[in-house]
C-alpha cells in the first residue's frame, strides 16, 4: 500500500522547488549567457575559447530542461500515488496540493514557452 502523506510531501516539495527555483533560473541563465556570448565570444581569437562558445549555445535551454525534469518527477509521484494512474493520483491530492501542482505546471509551461519564443527570435534575428 502506498503512503499518501509521503507522496503529498514529495509532490509539495517538488512544486515548491519549481516555484522558488525555476523562475529565477529562467531569468538569470539567459541573461548571463547573453553577457558571455556578447562580451567573451565576440572578442575571442583562441580556438579553445571558440569551442567553449560553441558548446555553450544550449545553455539558455537549461531552465526549460530543469523545469521539465521536475514536472516529470511530479508526474512520477502522482503515478505512484494513484496506484499506476496519474489521474487517480491527482484526484487523491487535497485542494491545497492540487493548487501547487497547477502553479508548478503553469510555471514550467511559461518558462518553456518564453525560452522557445526567445530562441525563435534569435533564429529569425540571425538569418537577417
Amino acid at each position: 500500500m502506498v503512503d499518501p502523506t509521503h507522496h503529498h510531501r514529495r509532490i509539495h516539495r517538488k512544486a515548491r522547488a519549481i516555484h522558488w527555483g525555476l523562475l529565477p533560473l529562467a531569468l538569470v541563465v539567459p541573461g548571463a549567457w547573453i553577457y558571455y556570448a556578447v562580451d567573451v565570444c565576440q572578442e575571442t581569437v583562441d580556438p579553445f575559447e571558440l569551442r567553449v562558445c560553441r558548446w555553450t549555445q544550449a545553455v539558455p535551454l537549461l531552465p526549460a530542461v530543469v523545469g521539465l525534469a521536475l514536472a516529470a518527477w511530479i508526474l512520477k509521484d502522482l503515478f505512484h500515488l494513484g496506484d499506476r494512474h496519474v489521474g487517480r493520483g491527482y484526484r487523491a491530492l487535497d485542494q491545497k496540493h492540487r493548487r501547487h501542482v497547477h502553479w508548478a505546471f503553469a510555471q514550467v509551461a511559461l518558462v518553456a514557452l518564453g525560452l522557445v519564443a526567445w530562441l525563435v527570435y534569435r533564429i529569425v534575428e540571425s538569418t537577417y
